[in-house]
């Protein structure tokens, strides 16, 4: 009787152990498969905590202007950074002599983010 339920207990965690690697086998597959594309409004929730706030910065108007230039079909990736960098540059001047940078530099990063999970 000793034996049956020594070898019970064997086959039981056995069991358990197939078990569990067949979970962590499926939560690594999960962490790999692709995430959806970000929504404007995690976009803009994003961008406007970054940079930190000024009284001489605006992130929200700057977000904004972001997501006029990238938040619509664009044929491609190229397109999308496209936009981003537009952006950018007609804020590069505003960036240097309002102290900004931080917000202007978290703007351009979360719009080439943005850009990346909607072509990835």
């Amino acid at each position: 009787m000793k034996r049956t339920q020594a070898s019970s207990a064997k086959a039981l965690a056995r069991h358990l152990a197939l078990a569990l690697l067949a979970l962590l086998a499926l939560l690594a597959l999960g962490a790999c498969s692709a995430r959806a594309p970000m929504t404007d409004s995690e976009f803009l929730g994003y961008c406007h905590q970054g940079g930190g706030r000024k009284a001489n910065c605006d992130p929200v108007a700057l977000c904004g202007e972001y997501l006029e230039a990238v938040g619509h079909p664009l044929p491609d990736i190229d397109a999308c950074m496209a936009g981003c960098e537009s952006v950018r540059k007609r804020h590069d001047a505003a960036k240097a002599s309002a102290g900004c940078a931080g917000a202007y530099r978290s703007g351009a990063d979360w719009c080439q983010r943005y850009c990346r999970t909607l072509f990835p």
